[in-house]
C-alpha cells in the first residue's frame, strides 16, 4: 500500500508539475499558433481579395475597353477603304487623263498632217490657177465692144451648169484620199474657178453698161462710154455732171471751199450710185461734210435717213455732238 500511495503521490506530483509548468506553456504555445494561424488566414485572406479584385478589374477594363476598341478598328477600316477607294480613284483618272492626253497627241499629229495636205491642196490649186490665167490672157484677143450685145441676169441663169465645180474643203477627207487624186481635184477646182470667175465677170461687166447706159438715159448726161471709163473719183472735177450742189440751208456752218467741193463730189457720186471714200486728211473736216451729204439728201431728194455710221466706240459722243450742232433738224439715235 505503502508503495502504491508513493507512486500516486509521485503520479500527482508530477501531474502537478504538468498543470503548473506544461499547461501554460502549452496553452501559450497553443494561443500564439492560433494567432499566427489566424493571422496568416488573414493574409491569405487579403491576397486572395487582392487577387480577385485584379482579376476582377481586369475584365471590367476588358469590357470597357472593347466599345472603344471595336469603335476604332471600325474607324481604321474605314479610314482604310476610305484611301484604297481614293488611290484606286486617283490611279483611274490618271489613267484616263494618260488616254485623253495620247488621244489629243494624235488628234493633233493627225491634224497637222491634214493641214499639212490640205495647205498643199492649196498651193497647188493657187499655182495651177494662176497657170491657167496665165494661159487664157496670152491666148485671149480683144473683142469690138459694139459687136457685143446686153445679156440680162436671167438669161446667165438659163445657161447650163459645168460638169466641173469649184471644190468644197467638206466633200475632201485629206487623212484618205492620196495624193494624185488631191492633185487632180485640185486641178479640177481650179478650171472650174476660172471659168466661175469668167463668167461672173463677164456678167458683172455687162450689168455695168446696161448701168451706166440707164444712169446716162434718166438724167440726160452727154457722157460716152470712154468718158465714163476715164473718169477719176479722186478729181471732183472730173465728175463733169452739170450739177454743183450748193450748200444745204439746214446747216448750221459754212463750209469752205474745198469742203464744197467734197460735198458736190459725194452727192455725183450718189446721183450716179456710186460708192466712193472720202479720204481727206485729219482734221479738214471729213465729219462735216457727211454731215452735209446727209442734210443735201434731206433737203433735196426728202431722205430724212435711216443712215448708219459705223465708227469707232470712242468717237460715238463727238459724231452725236456734231450733228446735233451742224445739222439740228436730224434726229440721232
Amino acid at each position: 500500500l505503502k508503495k502504491e500511495r508513493e507512486e500516486r503521490a509521485k503520479r500527482k506530483k508530477i501531474w502537478k508539475q504538468i498543470c503548473s509548468k506544461e499547461v501554460p506553456i502549452a496553452y501559450k504555445r497553443m494561443s500564439q499558433s492560433t494567432s499566427v494561424k489566424l493571422l496568416n488566414l488573414r493574409k491569405i485572406s487579403q491576397l486572395c481579395q487582392r487577387e480577385t479584385k485584379r482579376v476582377a478589374y481586369k475584365y471590367y477594363k476588358m469590357n470597357k475597353d472593347y466599345p472603344y476598341k471595336c469603335k476604332r478598328a471600325m474607324r481604321e477600316m474605314l479610314i482604310f477603304w476610305k484611301r484604297n477607294e481614293r488611290e484606286e480613284r486617283e490611279a483611274r483618272k490618271r489613267a484616263e487623263k494618260e488616254a485623253q492626253e495620247k488621244l489629243r497627241i494624235e488628234e493633233e499629229i493627225r491634224e497637222q498632217r491634214r493641214q499639212a495636205r490640205k495647205l498643199n491642196f492649196l498651193i497647188t490649186q493657187t499655182e495651177l490657177y494662176s497657170h491657167f490665167v496665165g494661159k487664157k490672157i496670152q491666148g485671149t484677143t480683144t473683142e469690138d465692144s459694139s459687136s457685143q450685145s446686153v445679156q440680162t441676169q436671167d438669161n446667165n441663169k438659163n445657161k447650163p451648169e459645168n460638169d466641173k465645180q469649184v471644190t468644197d474643203f467638206d466633200e475632201i477627207d485629206f487623212d484618205d484620199d492620196d495624193e494624185d487624186k488631191l492633185k487632180e481635184r485640185a486641178q479640177q477646182s481650179a478650171e472650174a474657178a476660172l471659168k466661175l470667175c469668167q463668167e461672173q465677170t463677164k456678167i458683172f461687166d455687162e450689168e455695168t453698161k446696161a448701168l451706166r447706159k440707164q444712169a446716162e438715159s434718166n438724167n440726160n448726161l452727154n457722157i460716152s462710154e470712154e468718158q465714163l471709163n476715164e473718169i477719176d473719183f479722186k478729181n471732183p472735177t472730173s465728175l463733169t455732171s452739170g450739177m454743183e450742189t450748193e450748200q444745204p440751208k439746214m446747216l448750221t456752218c459754212q463750209l469752205k471751199a474745198y469742203q464744197l467741193k467734197g460735198l458736190n463730189w459725194l452727192a455725183n457720186l450718189y446721183e450716179q450710185g456710186i460708192n466712193g471714200i472720202l479720204a481727206d486728211e485729219m482734221g479738214l473736216g471729213k465729219t462735216v461734210q457727211s454731215i452735209a451729204l446727209m442734210a443735201y439728201l434731206a433737203e433735196k431728194n426728202n431722205i430724212w435717213g435711216p443712215f448708219l455710221v459705223i465708227c469707232p466706240a470712242s468717237t460715238l459722243h463727238n459724231w452725236q455732238q456734231e450733228v446735233t450742232k451742224f445739222a439740228p433738224e436730224l434726229k440721232v439715235i
